[in-house]
């Protein structure tokens, strides 16, 4: 299924998806992006809080081609739907290097 970047949408899709099928997979749009919605959309689907994820922060920051801070005031595309989300696991230093 495709939706639109649509807070709506996408919390709209979920719950009609929640009622067919058992798990549901997200992908593309995911951030981090400081205008991305779909994690929030996921959140308010489940009816999660967002939370900081300090391994997901910290995560995004190696990632960055110029390592940079992610540049939020409060770190929100780092955040995560609480309880329902796992970052991914730590990269190793020749990972980084790549």
């Amino acid at each position: 299924v495709v939706v639109s970047d649509d807070l709506e949408e996408i919390v709209q899709e979920i719950h009609r998806m929640q009622q067919q099928v058992d798990v549901i997979v997200t992908s593309g749009g995911v951030g981090p992006t400081h205008d991305d919605v779909t994690i929030k959309s996921v959140a308010a689907a489940l009816d999660c809080d967002m939370i900081l994820n300090q391994e997901m922060k910290e995560f995004l920051q190696k990632m960055s081609a110029l390592q940079q801070e992610i540049k939020s005031n409060d770190g929100e595309e780092a955040c995560v739907a609480n309880g329902n989300a796992t970052p991914p696991p730590p990269l190793t230093d020749a990972q980084l290097k790549m």
